[in-house]
């Protein structure tokens, strides 16, 4: 009997051996949740200046030169922008140097000039300034004015036009809107500038007769801004109207350029 007992606590003990040492249960790492991509801040469009005036040896004032251009606030750590900024920075000590270095001598000697004649001088000026006529997403565009007086009746004007990619900071150029050829997308341009002088009397007033042909003669690729919903193509005074039409503009819109914009 202590036998039989002996061999079926043996038994026992090798089953519930048997049973304990099955597969055991594993646990699934818990992985951490991956990083959010930090974003970017929409900019903040400030204005930088400068302005300078200079004066002839009475101190009389023979000169001014004046600029302002954007100025993204908030970017600091965002290399789009700062790249924008620096641009700007650029841009801003090229004028103000080369309008010095441009008219300051002449200005003096128009000055000198006109205390020998005994007659009235009108100082000089050299002005920029800034429009924002876009702030989405990813674009950004202004458009300035050049504006210099140098005597006579009436001053100079020059338009400049600046569409930035605002995630990399690259200023764009008319080819990077479209997705076809320079060709084809010149060619559908000019024709809706056509067009649309054609049937806008108040804009086919203000310019040279022979617009259908002065419109492709002095097209400038440069010459060009976005809002929010259109291409706005531009020309300088003179090109195809006179001084008194200002800056003749073609507003296209961008729902009409859809099936050939990028």
């Amino acid at each position: 009997m202590k036998t039989k007992t002996l061999l079926l606590a043996a038994a026992l003990t090798l089953l519930l051996s048997a049973c304990s040492g099955g597969t055991s249960a594993t646990s699934t790492p818990t992985q951490a949740p991956s990083p959010s991509p930090t974003q970017v801040p929409a900019p903040v469009i400030t204005v930088q200046s400068d302005s300078k005036e200079y004066k002839a040896q009475d101190s009389a004032l023979i000169l001014t030169v004046d600029c302002s251009l954007p100025f993204i606030e908030n970017a600091q750590g965002v290399p789009a922008y700062e790249a924008i900024n620096s641009y700007y920075k650029s841009e801003m000590s090229s004028h103000m140097d080369s309008s010095a270095s441009d008219l300051l001598s002449t200005a003096q000697e128009d000055y000198d000039y006109s205390k020998e004649e005994n007659y009235d001088f009108n100082s000089y000026a050299s002005q920029m300034s800034f429009t924002q006529t876009l702030l989405g997403e990813t674009r950004a565009s202004f458009y300035r004015t050049v504006y210099s007086y140098t005597g006579g009746a009436h001053g100079n004007l020059a338009v400049i036009g600046d569409t930035f990619d605002l995630s990399d900071g690259k200023r764009l150029s008319l080819g990077d809107l479209f997705s076809v050829p320079e060709e084809e997308y010149t060619k559908r341009l000019q024709e809706e500038m056509i067009a649309l002088a054609g049937t806008d009397p108040d804009l086919k007033e203000q310019l040279f007769e022979g617009y259908e042909q002065s419109i492709p003669e002095y097209f400038d690729p440069d010459n060009f801004y976005l809002t929010d919903e259109d291409l706005v193509i531009f020309y300088q005074p003179y090109d195809i109207a006179p001084w008194a039409a200002g800056v003749p503009t073609f507003k296209l819109p961008l729902e009409g350029l859809k099936d050939i914009l990028q």
